[in-house]
């Protein structure tokens, strides 16, 4: 697992991704239709869609500056079998016209009062949430997702995100956060699929 992927000079994907892919496959879900959510380079969702078998994979990203990359990924890495969608948006404005069964984000992980802020600012947009927020991404995962699927997120391990995420979710939304060494795994799913287990 891990291809030599094309990326900006600015910002590497780290093991966390590579991390994420391998536990949700742990999961053995069946999910056809995947949503990479923060995709930067696109690498979780095409090293997910190598190991699955995925119809089809959408990307969204905030900074153009990962376009041609992600593209290049994709041409290289994943089969013709796979159909996939591009959107260069902030997470407020991408309202897709399709659910998707499996979500999957290695999101920017510092929150705003944090003070580890980069001084270079493509840098810092990719590891905090500075243009879009949490709330965008909530509401992205509610309408975004499918009745019986699910949303899973890697985050570094941090007591005051934990607690935050865990005030400041959705109440529409079951949130399970999973600890693994220095990582924290976050599953949303809607409360309608705990309903009919």
């Amino acid at each position: 697992m891990t291809n030599d992927y094309s990326q900006p000079d600015f910002y590497r994907f780290n093991e966390d991704s590579i991390k994420l892919v391998r536990y949700v496959i742990n999961k053995n879900l069946e999910s056809t239709n995947v949503l990479d959510v923060c995709a930067g380079s696109g690498v979780i969702g095409i090293e997910y869609a190598q190991l699955k078998k995925v119809k089809k994979l959408v990307f969204v990203e905030l900074q153009r500056d990962f376009q041609i990359h992600l593209h290049m990924n994709i041409q290289q890495f994943l089969s013709d079998d796979v159909e996939t969608e591009v959107y260069i948006t902030p997470l407020s404005k991408f309202y897709p016209e399709e659910k998707f069964d499996l979500i999957l984000a290695n999101p920017p992980y510092y929150l705003p009062d944090s003070g580890r802020i980069s001084p270079d600012e493509k840098r810092a947009i990719a590891r905090s949430f500075i243009i879009d927020g949490w709330e965008s991404f909530f509401q992205l995962t509610l309408r975004s997702l499918s009745d019986n699927g699910k949303a899973f997120i890697v985050l570094k391990k941090d007591f005051k995100l934990q607690q935050f995420l865990s005030e400041s979710c959705p109440k529409e939304l079951i949130i399970t956060i999973e600890e693994q060494l220095d990582l924290i795994f976050v599953c949303f799913e809607h409360k309608l699929r705990s309903e009919f287990p």
